[in-house]
């Protein structure tokens, strides 16, 4: 398993899963696009918040599937064997802070950081 930090930007692919006692944390797909060799691609991966009860409700409500953020934090790689036998490699994100770039597709809200 790898582990960095990074900040990328792109767009909320799910909506929001909530787990945890009393549901405090939250986990959502998220999608980055990009450019390799002139050809556009997409890379996925698994956004975690903790705490994420404890961010004003306000803030809660810009991490809504197709809102674009800018996210913080931790990076981790995993490798996994699919069910026919290929390995794939999963990405997983740990964010410690988030800022709203943009609401969903056609919207113009911006909203500050907030760590927790």
């Amino acid at each position: 398993m790898d582990l960095f930090n990074a900040t990328v930007v792109g767009r909320v692919g799910s909506d929001i899963r909530r787990f945890g006692d009393e549901e405090q944390h939250a986990s959502f797909s998220f999608a980055t696009t990009g450019w390799v060799k002139g050809e556009k691609t997409t890379t996925w991966l698994e956004a975690t918040i903790f705490n994420f009860s404890r961010i004003p409700e306000w803030k809660q409500e810009t991490v809504l599937k197709g809102s674009a953020l800018a996210i913080a934090g931790e990076v981790t790689t995993r490798e996994y064997e699919t069910k026919d036998g290929n390995k794939g490699r999963a990405l997983n994100f740990k964010v410690n802070t988030f800022t709203p770039v943009g609401g969903k597709k056609g919207e113009g809200e911006n909203g500050g950081e907030v760590p927790f």
